[in-house]
């Protein structure tokens, strides 16, 4: 065996994997991609409520605007619905340290988010606002060098029908790699390198996913969102509207059992999320999310609510998770389970939103991503 394919042998095992299903759909003859993170068929359009002057609520359809980015028609599979124990040793009985993830931001990265509608892709950067977590065998704790540095992926060359050619770099981790793939940015992905691992899928402004770095003795996780943040101007100021998919919530929960080492388990589920523009509140729940362990084995998993207030003057949000079901199934956190949630909208006049988020409780961390459109 190779040394190359000793390392993708390394990655496929300890690498850090959840599902993140898209379905794809045109994007052809110039109309909205429809692409989403979802395990079934979602259309572009959903229900928006809002009031008009006399207080009296209307319900209407949001179009997707037909200014696509991002593509569709990935070949990726993604069946990537498990997570092994991390290769990383720990004392049998000993306590490790847990500690909330930092709030997702793009750190000292001066590479600005693209306006919607930026054409073509190709020669286009993208600042990932991440939240970057390290597991070693003392616990785990935020990545304050990979969360103070942050991280961009660039758009080298773009070819909507083939191989695209992609550019990575992380600066706290000394990663500056140039790689092709053909499903990147067009629905779900998965590239293995010999210096790291990503998994994401995207909507039509949205990219959200994970990537991973292993060093010896530490896994560096980042939860990322990305994609054409919605102008100032293009964030409406009242009414209401609602984010929702299928299977649109994943992420990994991560703990340190009793006889030593790391496990981990994916999880995915269904998440719905509603904005009211007028007062700048964020409230929804994550549901039917499902913890899958590297051995295969799936249970039910915390239910979480979600509470976050739009930022003044900015198209960025955040606030706090709570566990609003605490089931005794594996891996499982307590009802005392809280967390933060750092987002974002995205698109011309905030069509989709895209956020990272977390929970905790003394013995176990999940992290992950959310993404909807209205």
């Amino acid at each position: 065996m190779t040394n190359k394919d000793l390392t993708a042998a390394r990655f496929a095992t300890a690498a850090s994997v959840f599902v993140l299903a898209a379905c794809g759909g045109g994007g052809g003859g110039g109309g909205p991609a429809t692409t989403v993170i979802s395990g079934s068929s979602i259309s572009p359009t959903g229900t928006t409520t809002s009031s008009d002057s006399s207080g009296t609520s209307t319900t209407g359809t949001a179009t997707a605007s037909p200014n696509t980015t991002f593509g569709s028609g990935s070949p990726d599979i993604n069946n990537f619905g498990t997570a092994e124990s991390l290769p990383i040793a720990t004392t049998p009985g000993s306590v490790p340290i847990i500690m909330q993830p930092a709030a997702a931001t793009t750190g000292a990265n001066s590479t600005p988010s693209p306006p919607p509608g930026t054409q073509p892709l190709g020669g286009t950067a993208f600042p990932l606002k991440e939240s970057v977590i390290s597991a070693t065998s003392s616990g785990i704790v935020p990545d304050a060098a990979a969360n103070q540095a942050g991280a961009t992926l660039s758009v080298i060359n773009w070819n909507a029908s083939g191989d695209s050619q992609f550019r990575l770099t992380i600066p706290s981790l000394g990663v500056d790699t140039t790689f092709t793939s053909a499903s990147l940015l067009k629905g779900r992905a998965n590239v293995l390198d010999s210096t790291f691992r990503w998994t994401s899928a995207n909507l039509n402004y949205t990219a959200l996913g994970v990537w991973e770095v292993i060093t010896p003795g530490n896994v560096h996780l980042s939860a990322f969102t990305t994609g054409y943040e919605t102008p100032v101007a293009g964030v409406p100021t009242s009414g209401t509207a609602i984010y929702f998919g299928t299977s649109n919530v994943a992420g990994l929960v991560t703990t340190y059992p009793s006889s030593g080492g790391i496990a981990r388990a994916a999880l995915l589920g269904d998440a719905s999320l509603s904005a009211n523009f007028g007062t700048g509140a964020i409230t929804g729940n994550f549901t039917n999310i499902i913890a899958t362990s590297g051995a295969n084995v799936s249970n039910p998993w915390n239910n979480v609510s979600v509470s976050a207030s739009i930022t003044a003057a900015t198209s960025h949000f955040s606030g706090s998770t709570a566990a609003a079901s605490a089931p005794a199934t594996p891996f499982a956190l307590s009802g005392g389970a809280t967390g933060r949630i750092d987002g974002g909208f995205y698109g011309p006049n905030a069509n989709e939103l895209g956020a990272v988020w977390s929970l905790v409780d003394t013995g176990s961390m999940a992290i992950g991503v959310v993404g909807g459109r209205r």
